[in-house]
């Protein structure tokens, strides 16, 4: 369900919420989540991680499953330094995945984060998450269920079905759909590729 029109998220927006959340010490770390990813990665997976922000996700998973090769994407160019600067091994693009054409369908895992709200077109957004991932690959997204986690840069507010209809049943499985964290207020959706 579409909650407002007024659009926040630009990548000027976003630089002033990263900067301040940098200068306050501020990580987005969501243990429940990290956890659940790093057991699904498989051995040796090339993993791209679209919204990074500030990284915490790929620096947690670095450690937990450092026999995979991460990538993370933000229009933050103050988030993407951010990572550059505590990641060893990461490699971080400055760009909007919406109109960046470097990227191709080589990942074995596509994971985003509480991203998928702050866009206007979230069916343009999916595919797009779909067509970088690999036959029989994954792709895992998180995103506030319902409006139980309000905020103004909210574009779309989520249910399970909200969340299923958005894949292509011919190209995708569903894994799984659930509810997580503290009163249940996010969803967790598990997709498979289909070969």
């Amino acid at each position: 369900m579409k909650l407002r029109d007024n659009n926040l998220n630009t990548s000027v927006y976003w630089n002033e919420t990263y900067d301040s959340e940098i200068e306050k010490g501020i990580e987005r770390i969501a243990l429940e989540r990290f956890e659940k990813v790093a057991k699904l990665l498989p051995h040796n997976a090339q993993v791209l991680d679209v919204g990074c922000g500030t990284g915490d996700l790929i620096r947690y998973l670095e450690i937990k499953r450092p026999d995979c090769v991460y990538t993370g994407i933000d229009f933050s160019d103050i988030a993407i330094e951010h990572c550059k600067q505590l990641s060893p091994v990461g490699t971080f693009i400055v760009g909007d995945i919406r109109t960046l054409n470097v990227l191709t369908a080589e990942y074995d895992v596509v994971i985003s984060f509480e991203t998928i709200e702050h866009f206007e077109d979230i069916k343009t957004f999916v595919k797009t998450l779909c067509s970088l991932t690999k036959p029989d690959g994954d792709v895992i997204i998180t995103c506030p269920f319902k409006n139980m986690v309000d905020s103004e840069e909210h574009l779309h507010s989520l249910n399970y079905v909200d969340i299923i209809t958005l894949f292509d049943e011919d190209k995708t499985d569903i894994v799984e759909v659930s509810r997580y964290s503290e009163n249940f207020k996010n969803l967790f959706c598990h997709i498979k590729i289909k070969e």
